[in-house]
């Protein structure tokens, strides 16, 4: 192995089109940042689970301008209505993300639906009457 991480936490770089926030389309925060648009002014990574580190050795290389994020892992075994999605947040599998995501919709009253799910996306839409979504 050439390198070893913890298990809690994975390295990765987010493009400035991920850190945007958009005008707030509902009450929802996890929502309104899945529904941006590309007219927003990026702004610097956010969330609780974000941490930004700088390593030295790295950077000689690189430019000095750019930061890793650090995103958690998905821990699945919590309770179903205390479950949030987080943008960027690491999942084991596609049906795992679906649960978090069902059980999210389900506690915050949304009803949504999977339009896709495959090896490769997971796309979920709004399934209420498209006057009621909190999303149009």
């Amino acid at each position: 192995m050439d390198e070893v991480f913890k298990p809690d936490t994975i390295d990765v770089q987010v493009d400035d089109f991920v850190k945007t926030k958009s005008v707030s389309r509902c009450k929802d925060e996890f929502l309104n940042v899945l529904c941006e648009d590309s007219d927003d002014k990026p702004v610097e990574g956010e969330g609780e689970n974000a941490r930004v580190e700088l390593d030295d050795e790295e950077n000689t290389d690189e430019s000095s301008d750019e930061d890793e994020i650090i995103y958690s892992i998905h821990n699945p075994k919590v309770k179903w209505n205390v479950m949030k999605p987080v943008i960027g947040e690491r999942y084991e599998s596609r049906h795992e993300l679906k649960l978090c995501l069902t059980n999210y919709s389900i506690y915050k009253g949304y009803k949504i639906r999977f339009k896709k799910c495959d090896s490769i996306r997971l796309v979920a839409v709004c399934a209420s009457d498209p006057e009621k979504c909190p999303l149009s």
